[in-house]
């Protein structure tokens, strides 16, 4: 997609050298500055910094980021004539929910940590507020998906709906081996030894055979289902699984795959709908760039 724009843009943009200091470029009447650029690039390029970057390589990635501020300027203009821009309340919501995944004080000092004033984090948080709010009630009502479709993206994609060996188990781990004894000689629920012995470690799992770790791998597969294993050993302790339950590999079934298969193509037809958008509304637009940006060597 970007391969694209970037040739529409040599048509439809105007160069200029004569901007008001700051200023980058222009879409129609809204301007961008170099500080959000910077800060636009700086966020997105946050847990990868590079560098050994070269100054051309630098220069195409600042080219990426202003299409996103261009991108983003028409879809706020969109809502915009919808009445329907981001709301103040509407940001301070989203804030409080993600900082209460954080212990007081935790966030704060994260955006420290990485350099980020909590301003230009409330900016970002804008922006994806946005762009979400287009996505889910301007573009997502216009996504129509029939069975004909579901059908064939199962028949053409079937291997990625294959799942191989599965195995459901418990696994108790404890210090002492006479509690392991007890639990699997009696058979004891697994919710009556988390109350009874609060010093086994229950964890339960529902694993793909192939994912199982090595040491456990012999005793599933000589256990048989709802079956305790025989109790072994390692440097620390003592550890017994039950077996639960064990699944063939299989094919999912057309019922189970269309809910997963529903998803993938209602994203690739967003992903189709907003560049044909995009592309749409650059061409309407009246817009100007700083020819520092768009000149190469």
């Amino acid at each position: 997609m970007l391969r694209i724009v970037f040739t529409l843009l040599i048509f439809i943009v105007s160069c200029s050298s004569s901007f008001e200091p700051g200023v980058v470029a222009i879409i129609n009447g809204n301007k961008i500055y170099l500080e959000d650029l910077e800060k636009k690039y700086d966020f997105t390029h946050l847990e990868y910094a590079d560098n050994f970057s070269t100054l051309n390589k630098i220069k195409d990635e600042y080219k990426k980021e202003l299409l996103n501020l261009f991108f983003y300027e028409l879809v706020k203009e969109e809502l915009k004539n919808k009445d329907m821009l981001v709301t103040k309340e509407e940001v301070k919501k989203e804030e409080e929910k993600i900082k209460s995944d954080y212990p007081p004080g935790e966030f704060e000092k994260i955006l420290v940590e990485e350099y980020i004033d909590i301003d230009s984090w409330r900016d970002f948080l804008r922006m994806k507020l946005t762009i979400d709010k287009f996505i889910n009630i301007i573009v997502k009502p216009k996504i129509k998906i029939d069975i004909k479709e579901l059908e064939a993206y199962y028949k053409k994609n079937i291997e990625d709906f294959h799942i191989g060996e599965m195995v459901k188990f418990v696994s108790f781990y404890s210090l002492d081996k006479d509690k392991l004894i007890n639990i699997k000689n009696k058979k004891i629920p697994i919710e009556e030894v988390k109350k009874a012995y609060p010093g086994v470690i229950v964890k339960e799992y529902n694993l793909p055979l192939n994912q199982i770790p090595q040491f456990w791998l012999e005793l599933i597969k000589s256990t048989a289902e709802d079956s305790f294993s025989n109790i072994k050993n390692d440097k620390k302790g003592f550890y017994l699984l039950f077996i639960e339950k064990k699944e063939s590999s299989r094919y999912l079934k057309p019922i189970e795959a269309y809910p997963i298969i529903e998803r993938n193509i209602i994203q690739q037809k967003i992903n189709n709908f907003l560049q044909d958008w995009f592309i749409h509304k650059l061409k309407e637009s009246d817009i100007k760039i700083s020819s520092a940006l768009i000149k190469e060597k």
